[in-house]
């Protein structure tokens, strides 16, 4: 059992969450990519490849969930 006392009730470091929602953006961001070529659409930039704009715009996708 755990007590009040043991609990992390602390927030998470602020490079996690970017962790987090980059590792969540980058995801989303290559299914999708994966898929274009069933829709007879060109290739996709890689993520690594794409200016830093994009790849936010990406993150807040996952934000919303």
């Amino acid at each position: 059992m755990t007590t009040p006392e043991s609990q992390d009730n602390s927030a998470p470091e602020p490079s996690s969450v970017d962790a987090n929602r980059d590792a969540a953006g980058r995801t989303l961001y290559e299914e999708r990519q994966a898929m274009l070529g069933g829709l007879w659409m060109p290739e996709a930039p890689a993520w690594d490849a794409l200016p830093e704009p994009v790849k936010e715009r990406w993150r807040t996708y996952t934000d919303r969930k």
